[in-house]
């Protein structure tokens, strides 16, 4: 019996969702889904206080390094099967680090893949 594959990359400027990250991972015929949450954090950097970052992306090189990324996943954790990465583009405050920027979430049959490739 083969597996069907997925692999989901978006970049907005709107709010990232979890549920949505998840939902598009999700499969009966995994048991595990690893989701990490990217944040922006206060920091400082050369004695200057971090008051935001801006994120952007040249869209067709960040599509073809995700492709890239699934391949070598998949090329390590065969059983890993759905991949799904959102990135945030645009202005983010450390203030508002309780928002998620980058989201990635992955299934597999068993949770030992996910959690080694995440």
């Amino acid at each position: 019996m083969s597996k069907e594959l997925s692999d989901v990359f978006k970049l907005s400027r709107d709010w990232l969702s979890v549920q949505e990250v998840v939902d598009s991972v999700s499969s009966p015929s995994c048991g595990a889904i690893s989701v990490f949450i990217g944040t922006t954090r206060e920091d400082e950097a050369d004695g200057r206080k971090v008051v935001g970052l801006e994120y952007e992306a040249y869209e067709p090189m960040a599509q073809s390094e995700f492709n890239k990324l699934c391949a070598d996943i998949r090329a390590r954790w065969q059983s890993v099967t759905h991949i799904c990465v959102h990135h945030r583009l645009g202005w983010a405050k450390p203030v508002l680090s309780w928002r998620s920027h980058l989201l990635t979430a992955m299934t597999a049959s068993r949770r030992s893949s996910t959690a080694s490739a995440s």
